[in-house]
Order: structure tokens, then C-alpha cells, then sequence
């Protein structure tokens, strides 16, 4: 189906929420009729399990032998209780429970398959021992500043798509081995307490050092209550319980997303386009040029075949963010331009990263890592090597905490 006056063809894509805004609700960016409707008609709200149109095809995790324990409930005081199964949160759960320590993960589809697609620098996953976790590579990216003689930059960096079924299989897996317990719902409030006895009173409070001196209480969605020495947020940018300044107010990285089949393409497979500034595609479009002139925003393209591809328009930062209808818009220019005609789309994917953040209330008894923690670059939004790689540290962390 060719583009241009024409909208991207809706039949049988799976829509794809990437990140959430501040108190866990999806974005309101999305345009009147974007449906967040995943494989299966769920809506969005409920369990998103991904169909993926690549080689990584399945709707959850593979986890042999063990679905992992169930949680006992308020019987039980944990050592750390995680909200949240995403990298960041398995990674630290792992790593805790690895050192004898119980540890308890709250999430409402702990084997789902994660949204995102996360592409990172192959140098920085192979230094995690992470490098078969990765299900397309690159040996180059590709960045065009303007469409000028001088405007195409080579990057001889190595780039590669996470294979996210991999990466969930593998840091669910050593989980399991470790005897991390699942708590399949939503983490829908908590509570610190102090200690019954020395120098704190008793009751609950939000202003608590770190430390197992106290505990804190997790109520579920099911009405079930979770008791842990110490509480990790790993929810995201929903920044569940971990308490904020009130000056938040972050630019947003906005992306639309699509993975398509097509006739052909003019990119080279054995590269990836990281960024593409060009603007030759609007000079016939003086309202969409303006407003690119005003918040402008580029093409990033993973090639996996020479008729399958990843497309993403992004806007780097901008306060508002630009809404997806209006990106969705711009992509269509673009490859009208290109003259890539679409045959199907198979994903469809909206982002929104929050890009900067306030510092947190010190002291708290709630830690943070990943999203919560902004741990996002603040020029490019990438963050899963970063989290990965300061997951073991926070676990080292809080081993020594529980440890007195």
C-alpha cells in the first residue's frame, strides 16, 4: 500500500505502549483512536503480551522446570521486596537472592515479554556477558546531519537489536535458580514503618533511613500484603513509590514506531540508521516544515532483510512532546519520499521517555533503579546497559544494608 495522502495500513499489528508517563498511566500523548490494542484484542491496561514478526516469536518467556514460587503473603518477611519486572528489577533480584537473601517480585505478568524494542552498543552487551541475548547486529551506524556533501557520518561502533525473549528467558531463569518468588499482580500501595523499640516511634511513615531497622508493607491489587526489610522500585518512569520533589517536569522523548514489510528499501542491511535529520522530504509541505522547523525530528531504521524493517520517528526532547499522530504524519512524508511502499505493518510502537528528573526525598526507605532512578541518557534516552550495568552494584548494596 503506498503512502502519502494514505495512512499506514492498520490490519493485524500488534500497538505497542513503550513507556509510561509519572504514576504509571499510559501516555495521554496518544492520538484520538490509537487504541493500545495488543495480540489477542486485550486492551491496554490489562496483560500486554507481545507478538512478535521477527525470529524472537513468542508471547512469553521459557522458563523449564519452574514457574517460580509463589508468595506466602504477610507470614513472610522478605529481605527485598521488587516492584516491577523489567531488566533493572529482575537483574537486582537475582543478584540479592544469589546471596541467600529472600527476595520477592511484584509484577502483574512476571514471564510477559517486555514492549520495547531496545537496541544497544554490541561493545557495551558484551561487556555484561550479554552478547547472546541479541537477535540482529550491525556492524555500523549511519547518521545524516542535512542532506549536504558533508552531512553523512559513519559510526564504526557495532549496534544490535535485544532479543528480548533471550534476555527476559535468561535474567527470569537465574531467578528461578535462586528461588526469587513471583507475586503475579499489581504493587498498588505501600507503607514504611519504623521500629517497635529504640529511638524512632512507632507507626508508618515516608521518611525513613535505609536501613532494616523497620519494614515495609506492599498491598496488592489482590488485597494481598507483602512484608520486606527493604523495598527496590523498579517500575519504570512510573516512579511508583519512590517519593519525588514536586518540581518534575521533564521534556519528553516522543518516538512512533512501525515494523513493516515492503517491496524494497534504499538502506544498506548491513547497517543501521541511527539518525536521519534530513528535511528534503517536507519542501512540498510548508505546515509540516514549519513544524519541524519548530521541533525537528529524525528517522532511526533497523534493516533486518531487504523487506523487513523497523522505522522510528523520534523527537529527541521536547516540552510538550510532540503528539504521535503528528510524528505518525512525518514518518509517512518521509517514506513517501523515500518511495518505500509499505505491504504490512506488523508492530506498532509508541514511546514516551521522560528525559531529565528531580531529585529524590532524602531519606526514604523505597530505593530506585533504572526509570525510577533516571537512568536515561540525556541526549539519546537510551538507558538498558546503563541499568544492567548498575544493577549488580545496588545489589551488592543492599546485601551489605541487610547485613547490618
Amino acid at each position: 500500500m503506498p503512502l502519502g495522502a494514505t495512512r499506514l495500513p492498520a490490519a493485524g499489528r500488534t500497538r505497542i505502549l513503550c513507556q509510561q508517563q509519572p504514576g504509571g498511566r499510559p501516555s495521554s500523548g496518544a492520538p484520538a483512536g490509537f487504541g493500545f490494542r495488543c495480540a489477542g484484542g486485550a486492551a491496554a491496561g490489562g496483560t500486554r503480551r507481545l507478538r512478535l514478526a521477527s525470529p524472537a516469536s513468542a508471547s512469553s518467556v521459557e522458563a523449564p522446570g519452574a514457574r517460580g514460587t509463589e508468595a506466602q503473603g504477610a507470614q513472610t518477611t522478605y529481605d527485598l521486596v521488587v516492584v516491577g519486572a523489567g531488566p533493572s528489577g529482575l537483574a537486582v533480584a537475582e543478584r540479592v537472592a544469589s546471596r541467600g537473601k529472600k527476595v520477592v517480585v511484584v509484577d502483574p505478568n512476571p514471564i510477559g515479554l517486555w514492549p520495547n524494542n531496545y537496541g544497544v552498543w554490541i561493545d557495551e552487551f558484551e561487556a555484561l556477558g550479554l552478547e547472546d541475548c541479541l537477535d540482529k547486529t550491525w556492524s555500523e551506524a549511519t547518521v545524516f546531519l542535512d542532506s549536504g556533501e558533508e552531512g553523512e557520518r559513519t559510526l564504526r561502533r557495532p549496534y544490535g537489536r535485544v532479543d528480548r525473549k533471550k534476555l527476559k528467558t535468561k535474567l527470569y531463569e537465574a531467578c528461578v535458580e535462586h528461588k526469587v518468588v513471583f507475586k503475579e499482580a499489581l504493587a498498588a500501595d505501600v507503607k514504611h514503618f519504623t521500629p517497635c523499640s529504640g529511638a524512632g516511634a512507632k507507626g508508618h511513615s515516608d521518611g525513613l533511613h535505609v536501613s532494616t531497622c523497620g519494614f515495609s508493607r506492599v498491598t496488592c491489587s489482590d488485597g494481598e500484603e507483602l512484608r520486606g526489610k527493604l523495598l527496590l522500585d523498579a517500575t519504570g518512569h512510573a516512579k511508583k513509590f519512590v517519593r519525588f520533589r514536586d518540581d518534575y517536569d521533564p521534556g519528553y522523548q516522543g518516538a512512533y514506531g512501525v515494523l513493516v514489510t515492503v517491496d524494497s528499501h534504499p538502506f544498506d542491511v548491513d547497517k543501521m540508521l541511527f539518525m536521519d535529520w534530513r528535511d528534503d522530504h517536507l519542501r512540498d509541505l510548508p505546515e509540516l516544515k514549519a513544524r519541524n522547523d519548530r521541533t525537528p525530528t529524525f528517522l532511526y531504521a533497523m534493516p533486518f532483510s531487504e523487506t523487513e524493517i523497523f522505522f522510528e520517528e523520534t523527537s529527541l526532547v521536547a516540552r510538550p512532546a510532540v503528539p504521535f499522530d503528528d510524528l505518525k504524519e512525518r514518518m509517512e512524508a518521509r517514506l513517501k519520499h523515500l518511495g518505500i511502499t509499505v505491504k504490512g505493518v506488523h508492530e506498532e510502537e509508541f514511546c514516551l521517555i521522560p528525559m531529565g528528573s528531580s531529585l529524590p526525598y532524602v531519606p526514604q526507605r523505597a530505593l530506585g533503579i533504572g526509570g525510577t532512578a533516571g537512568m536515561v541518557h540525556p541526549s539519546t534516552g537510551y538507558m538498558v546497559s546503563r541499568m544492567l550495568g548498575a544493577a549488580p552494584g545496588l545489589a551488592d548494596r543492599i546485601v551489605d544494608i541487610l547485613a547490618g
